[in-house]
Order: structure tokens, then sequence, then C-alpha cells
């Protein structure tokens, strides 16, 4: 090797460790912003008017994703270059990754995860009389659910924005009305939404088990306790052929199946249905209520 290439190697081994703390600098900075991240963007933001939940903004499924792929990538990223930081001894910088990738980024999703046991989500939507979009929204953890009829408002960078037009529990004790579906709007989805001819927006949460409804003539939402006055037949019209499983909840007995079967005078309001087969179940119904 030449003089002058010599000159030029140790030139150059002289300039490596600028450029590997530059690098590391470089790297826990990328790494603060995502552990920053981790900590101050939650997955829902809830607004409340006194006591009553009036509005939700929900992080996008795609910077949530984001979020965490970019806190697992820099955790192993602060591990390994701690690693390379010991060697070099850049003693600092070792100590500053090494709590980054080991303590700081677990005790973050720690954080987050418990900050957010129960996020607010979008199980289904639906277009309404107005035009506008509504959404099911469920907010459950464990045994704890909460229920509540949303309405798209705006959408940001981050947060999709929802307005609340009412919510109930879906958890223990439970309230809901049963449906008797014609066989075309059968879904097996969890949180559908459907319209009624009469402006009626019903949130099923699993099979035929109603548990809000939304007049759009009166504005009223239907919750825990009214919810149980509305009629099973809404979604069925003139020509509607209903679903059989749906009909057999209806003629369970009470004790088997204590809330959701609808009252004598749900019934005999639908003694005066146009459906052939709506007035013949109903007139069972009320036969079977007079016998028992």
């Amino acid at each position: 090797m030449s003089d002058a290439e010599r000159t030029q190697h140790d030139a150059a081994s002289a300039n490596t460790p600028s450029h590997l703390r530059r690098t590391v600098h470089i790297l826990m900075v990328v790494a603060g912003l995502t552990l920053l991240a981790l900590i101050y963007i939650p997955l829902d933001v809830r607004s409340h008017s006194e006591t009553k939940l009036t509005g939700v903004a929900v992080l996008k499924p795609g910077i949530n994703s984001v979020i965490w792929y970019l806190g697992g990538a820099c955790t192993l990223v602060m591990l390994v270059v701690s690693t390379v930081c010991w060697k070099k001894q850049l003693r600092w910088q070792y100590g500053v990754c090494l709590a980054i990738g080991g303590l700081a980024f677990p005790l973050a999703a720690a954080y987050r995860f418990t900050a957010s046991i129960a996020p607010w989500t979008v199980c289904s939507t639906c277009r309404g009389p107005d035009g506008q979009t509504y959404t099911f929204m469920d907010s459950s953890f464990l045994q704890g659910q909460t229920l509540a009829l949303g309405r798209v408002a705006s959408e940001g960078l981050l947060y999709k924005n929802f307005d609340i037009l009412g919510d109930t529990n879906g958890d223990s004790p439970r309230s809901y009305a049963l449906i008797a579906r014609p066989r075309d709007k059968v879904r097996t989805t969890y949180g559908q939404l459907h319209l009624t001819n009469t402006g009626t927006m019903l949130g099923l949460r699993y099979d035929n088990r109603c548990y809000f409804a939304y007049d759009f003539l009166t504005k009223q939402f239907a919750g825990h306790g009214d919810i149980e006055n509305i009629s099973p037949f809404l979604l069925v019209d003139a020509d509607s052929r209903l679903y059989e499983t749906d009909v057999e909840t209806l003629f369970k007995t009470p004790d088997a199946q204590p809330i959701g079967l609808p009252s004598r005078e749900v019934l005999q309001d639908a003694m005066n249905h146009t459906n052939d087969e709506v007035r013949r179940v109903a007139e069972q119904l009320l036969t079977r209520y007079d016998a028992e």
C-alpha cells in the first residue's frame, strides 16, 4: 500500500466514529418520535356533554398499524444499535439505545394497551334517509360492551369523527327486541344496521337481537328498556318471506327467553299488517299469550 493510499485509509477510519454517531443520533430521534406516537396518539378520543357521550374520534386503522409496526421495528433496531455502540465504545449512546429498546418501548406499548382497553370500533355502515352515513359502533372489553349509533361527521389526517346519536349497554342486564327478519336481510356479521321503510334504523348486534333503534322522523333514540317496545316486524314488507329461525325465537317461553318478546299491544297492531305471514304469526302468538 502506497503512502497516499495509507493516508486516505487512515482518514476514512478516523471519520467512521463520527458517521456512526450521526447515524445513531438519527435513529434515536426516530425512535423518540415513535415513542411519542405510542403514548400521545390514542385509539379514540371521546366527547361528553355532562355524562352523555356525544362524539367519538376513531384513529384510522392504517395509522394505528403504522404506529405499532414502527414501534416494533424501532425496538429491535435500538437493541441492535446498543450492541454496536458498546463495541465502538459509544457509552452514553449505548445506554440510551438500550433504555429505549429494552425499557421505554415495552412500557409505552403497555400504556397504550391499558389506556385504550375498550376502544371504539366501527362494525358496519348504512346510508340514512337524509343521505348521511351512519355506523354501528362498539366498545368492548371482556364482558363489558357499549353499543352506539354513530353518524360520520368529518375525516381528518389521523382520525375519523362520529357524532353519537345514542348508546346502550350490551352486557348484563341486557335489553333488546327480537326481530323477525325477511330472508333477504339476514346477515351473520356482528353489528348490523337496517333501515326500515318507515324511517327507523335498527341496530342488530348479532342474530335477530336488536339493541337500539333510531327514528328519523322524531329524532328519538331507543336503547335500554325502550327498545323492548318496538315491533318485531319493522323490516317486513307486504311481499317479504320471514326467516324461519327468527320466527322460532318469538315462540320461546318467557322462562327460557325473559326479554325480547313482543308485547300484546304490539301483536294486536301486527294483526293489521299487509303481510299475510306476519298476521298469522301475530295471531299464533296472541293465542299462546292467552293460554299462558
